[in-house]
């Protein structure tokens, strides 16, 4: 199971880092999309990304699994918003074009799965 969490950490990671390469290939740092808000939220996936590829890979503890557990929770709640903005018509959502929104959910799925079975078996 721990090894999964590793993955999906490393998808959320990698993810992040495509995105993140994108826009200063394709914008040069200029792009509207770049507001604090999605800022911290791609800088959020990046972080606990590593954090959960770190978290995958370590022994099993008491503190350990609730680390993982409270990574978890805090991408789904995360994606779940960025999820919502989008349908919502807010202004400026992070999934900015439907692409992303199906990347984005995609994700939401996988985490949601894998944060019920860490629940269960870690």
């Amino acid at each position: 199971m721990r090894v999964i969490i590793g993955l999906v950490g490393l998808v959320v990671l990698g993810e992040a880092l495509a995105l993140l390469v994108g826009l200063g290939m394709m914008s040069r740092w200029e792009s509207p999309w770049l507001t604090q808000k999605n800022v911290i939220f791609l800088a959020s996936d990046i972080f606990l990304g590593m954090f959960l590829v770190w978290g995958g890979f370590q022994p099993s503890s008491g503190l350990g699994r609730i680390m993982v557990i409270a990574g978890l929770v805090l991408l789904v709640v995360s994606h779940a918003y960025r999820t919502w903005a989008y349908a919502a018509g807010q202004l400026d959502p992070f999934c900015f074009n439907l692409p992303l929104f199906i990347v984005n959910n995609v994700k939401l799925t996988g985490l949601l799965g894998v944060s019920i079975l860490a629940l269960l078996l870690i």
